[in-house]
C-alpha cells in the first residue's frame, strides 16, 4: 500500500536553523498533492513581504549566484514547492514536499 506524507521545512542561515512540520499523511496521492499546494500557498502569504523585497531586480539581480534574489519552484505533479531568498546570514528557504512510502498491510 502506498502512503503519502506532506512535510514543510524552513531553513534559515543555510543549515544553522532548521524546522520541519508534518502537514498530513494520506492514502490518496491527489489529496496529498492538494495539501502540499495549500501548504505552499500559506507559506507564500506568510512570507509575502520578503518575497516582494527579494524580487526587486535592481537590489537583487538574479544573474549573480550570490545576489540573494528570490527563487521560486513549483512542481504540482511531483509535489515539491520551494521559495528561497537572501544570502549568507539572511538566507531563508521554505519548502513543502510530498514523500511516497510503501507500507505493508
Amino acid at each position: 500500500m502506498q502512503v503519502y506524507t506532506v512535510m514543510s521545512t524552513d531553513r534559515r542561515d543555510y543549515d544553522i536553523s532548521f524546522e520541519q512540520r508534518k502537514l498530513g499523511c494520506f492514502k490518496n496521492k491527489d489529496k496529498a498533492l492538494k495539501c502540499a499546494k495549500e501548504g505552499f500557498e500559506e507559506i507564500k502569504k506568510i512570507y509575502a513581504e520578503e518575497m516582494e523585497k527579494y524580487s526587486d531586480k535592481e537590489l537583487y539581480p538574479d544573474d549573480e549566484w550570490d545576489s540573494g534574489a528570490l527563487w521560486v519552484e513549483e512542481d504540482y505533479e511531483g509535489g515539491y514547492y520551494c521559495i528561497s531568498y537572501g544570502a549568507d546570514e539572511d538566507y531563508e528557504s521554505h519548502q513543502v514536499c510530498v514523500d511516497e512510502w510503501e507500507v505493508e498491510e
